[in-house]
């Protein structure tokens, strides 16, 4: 089926086009950077996802499994950076994007193991689909629980603020309340 390679390649490229723009525009800006982090975590999970779904033998396709997952590993750190950054309390919550950074590395150590992703097998139409090892439980609950708490905390800024940052956040908020749930299917 085509529309999960593309879908995915189309994705990469648009991560990976918005992450240089905003990396370019102003690098010294802390929201900048942290966007950009976010968009290239989304990007790598999206390029890796594209060479799964191409793949031609379980050997490849359990790599660019595990691939795909050191993106998602990163999205939900990355992405409560941004959000922190974008409500402007980076000072506030610090120690919190450290911890969550490294959580990460934590799974990131996990993810080339059996533990993260056991193996490849067929499941529906799909000729090589990943079968979750112990540590991907914690994993999900993590990324979950984390990109709720960020859009929480993006709720919370949105409505004590108005004019343009409150409309910024509004539509960062509906953007990636969307892209998280479509994502996440």
């Amino acid at each position: 089926m085509i529309f999960y390679p593309l879908s995915a390649l189309i994705n990469a490229i648009a991560s990976t086009i918005v992450c240089i723009i905003a990396i370019v525009k102003n690098r010294k800006v802390a929201l900048n950077r942290s966007f950009s982090y976010f968009a290239f975590s989304v990007a790598f999970w999206a390029y890796s996802y594209f060479f799964w779904q191409i793949s031609k033998d379980t050997q490849s396709a359990l790599f660019w499994c595990r691939a795909l997952m050191a993106g998602a590993i990163f999205i939900p750190a990355t992405f409560f950076h941004f959000s922190i950054c974008i409500i402007d309390q980076r000072k506030k919550y610090l120690k919190s994007i450290i911890f969550w950074y490294l959580v990460s590395l934590v799974f990131i150590l996990l993810d080339f193991t059996p533990l993260f992703v056991k193996d490849i097998r067929p499941r529906l139409f799909f000729p090589f689909w990943p079968t979750a090892g112990i540590a991907y439980a914690p994993f999900l609950a993590m990324f979950a629980g984390l990109t709720i708490y960020a859009h929480i905390l993006m709720f919370k800024s949105y409505r004590k603020l108005s004019g343009l940052k409150r409309n910024q956040i509004k539509y960062v908020f509906l953007g990636t309340a969307i892209g998280f749930v479509g994502g996440s299917t």
